[in-house]
């Protein structure tokens, strides 16, 4: 009887650490689909940093042409108002010419010539001839008078003219200014629809990191349980293997205990043998035997 219950405590322990050893299996197992999952997080975290990383050379450069665009903004807008600044000028210069004076000045030069050919060539009185050179010397003065004036017209419409390809020149620098302003406009326009596609790409990678982060925490947990079960089984074949130990200790000590008792009674029946064969030497000795 107490022979099967040993035989049935044999089974019932080596069905426990048969158990034990599914539990670490599947604790392990557990442990190395979460290794995979967490390195294909960590994989979709690297993918995410390294397009941030890309992201912040875009930003840069956009901030970059953003700088640029203003600068050349600036420069045109600087360049419109200077041309403006010179169409009001022009006009104003302009206001100051009159196409009339020429005439006149013709007029009254060809007056002049007229009034000097009748001066030398017409007889007249002395009354007449003297009026006639007043009023000769006064258009004279009068076409001097034009001829200053005609004249300053004549530099002011050279001044117009030089105001004129100055306004041409400006406008020429505005709408290159305004052309480089486009084209960064342009080149702004792309990197920013590639920083609208790569953010959307990263926060799908963040969406499925995160889903990767919840599944390793999933599996870790279930591999947590098995392995708290595999340690509070370990700790029931310890304390089976303890209460072995213990009672094979016991066996033990109760054998060695016996076996003193009997190597104690060995000697001591030794030792009695031993001091009969002396009493027995003794009395042959003395010719004397007591039974």
């Amino acid at each position: 009887m107490e022979k099967a219950s040993g035989a049935s405590k044999k089974r019932e322990f080596e069905n426990a650490e048969k158990k034990y050893q599914q539990l670490i299996e599947k604790r392990n197992e557990l442990n190395a689909q979460a290794n995979v999952v967490r390195e294909e997080r960590d994989n979709l975290h690297q993918q995410r940093r390294t397009l941030n990383e890309g992201m912040k050379e875009v930003r840069d450069k956009i901030r970059e042409l953003s700088t640029e665009i203003r600068l050349h903004k600036d420069a045109r807008n600087e360049y419109q108002r200077k041309a403006k600044d010179l169409i009001e000028l022009k006009k104003k210069r302009r206001g100051k010419i009159s196409k009339d004076l020429k005439k006149e000045l013709i007029d009254l030069k060809r007056e002049i010539e007229d009034m000097e050919r009748r001066q030398e060539t017409t007889e007249m009185t002395p009354k007449a001839e003297k009026q006639l050179l007043a009023d000769l010397k006064l258009t004279i003065r009068r076409a001097e008078e034009l001829q200053n004036i005609v004249k300053e017209e004549e530099e002011i419409l050279s001044e117009v003219r030089d105001i004129d390809d100055k306004i041409n020149e400006l406008f020429k620098k505005a709408d290159e200014e305004h052309a480089l302003v486009v084209k960064a406009a342009k080149a702004m326009d792309k990197l920013r629809e590639q920083t609208r596609s790569t953010m959307a790409e990263i926060r799908y990678l963040t969406g499925e990191a995160n889903k990767k982060h919840e599944e390793y925490l999933q599996i870790r947990t279930r591999a947590d349980e098995f392995h708290q079960k595999a340690m509070e089984m370990r700790e029931k074949l310890m304390a089976v293997k303890r209460e072995k130990r213990q009672e094979y200790l016991e066996r033990k000590k109760t054998i060695l205990n016996h076996n003193k008792e009997v190597k104690k009674a060995l000697f001591d029946e030794k030792k009695a043998e031993e001091r009969v064969d002396s009493a027995l030497e003794l009395l042959k000795k003395h010719g004397k035997i007591e039974l």
